[in-house]
């Protein structure tokens, strides 16, 4: 749909894993709880990712904190992992997921104490969660270069010079698997059954069916090619002959037809964003796969 772009998932999946980064950032294989020094202190200082704790002298930056946040669906990642995000989460929720952090930074240097770092197994899960923080990072700084507010407002002005330039239709269907059924339910509405009632009986269409097969105002690349080119053609209050789409067996009454309400930049603003990031990295995920030898050894596809 039109200013409907879709969420960001993908941002999201990648920052799933973030929650481990302490272990492979934060201990820099020094000995465990070994004291900050002035010259140390001064290499960890980062105003823009400051230290909200330290566990015998290494710090818990926000950014851990705030991925901790994003992957527990607190805050949204889309938006980024900054200060403005951070006075989003409330000081109670702030704290406790400092303390979790606290916690893990813990089991992290006793582990690493230990010699657990160097187990093969834990090496590898380690290498794993080193790509995920490369990978985030990457992301980042992906949207930071091709989201700007010049590409935004270029986006909306192109969506909205498409919808001034179209008709919008507000229209019914009927949709069904076969033709005999579509024939079935003309014979029922030229004998004078209401469209609304005869949708709510044989309509197989989940989203439309209990609304009496309403699919509310839409633009003409909204649908598929055949459900747009009846819908457009037909007119206000008519009917349509049956007729097949990938869907099924479709019957359109139009119900109205105008120009589309343009929303504001301002309004778009945040929906639009989320769409440019989202192609962002659907565009450079595509160019990897694109270059990459990608093998599955279970299958034709991941399995466990």
């Amino acid at each position: 749909m039109t200013f409907s772009p879709p969420q960001l998932l993908v941002l999201g999946a990648f920052l799933l894993g973030a929650v481990m980064v302490f272990i492979v950032t934060s201990l820099n294989g020094q000995p465990y709880g070994l004291p900050v020094t002035e010259e140390a202190w001064l290499k960890q200082t980062d105003v823009n990712d400051p230290a909200l704790a330290f566990v015998n002298g290494w710090p818990i930056r926000r950014s851990q904190v705030l991925s901790e946040a994003a992957a527990r669906g607190l805050i949204d990642p889309a938006d980024g992992l900054g200060a403005a995000q951070a006075a989003e989460l409330d000081g109670q929720v702030l704290q406790t997921l400092v303390e979790d952090l606290v916690d893990q930074q813990l089991l992290g240097l006793e582990a690493r104490r230990l010699g657990l770092a160097r187990d093969p197994q834990a090496t590898r899960l380690l290498r794993a969660r080193e790509d995920t923080v490369l990978s985030e990072f990457l992301l980042g700084r992906e949207v930071d270069a091709l989201v700007t507010p010049a590409a935004v407002r270029q986006l909306y002005d192109e969506q909205a010079a498409i919808l001034k330039s179209s008709d919008e239709v507000h229209a019914r269907h009927i949709l069904v698997k076969t033709r005999a059924e579509a024939d079935a339910a003309v014979v029922r509405l030229d004998q004078g059954e209401a469209f609304t009632a005869v949708a709510r009986q044989v309509s197989i269409d989940p989203g439309s069916k209990e609304k009496g097969g309403d699919l509310g105002y839409f633009i003409r690349r909204d649908m598929v090619p055949a459900f747009s080119k009846v819908a457009f053609s037909t007119k206000v209050g008519a009917v349509s002959k049956p007729f097949e789409s990938e869907f099924g067996w479709h019957i359109v009454k139009v119900e109205d037809r105008r120009k589309p309400v343009v929303p504001t930049f301002e309004e778009l603003q945040s929906q639009l964003v989320r769409y440019q990031k989202f192609r962002v990295i659907e565009n450079l995920l595509m160019e990897l796969r694109g270059k990459a030898t990608i093998d599955y050894v279970l299958g034709a596809g991941p399995e466990l």
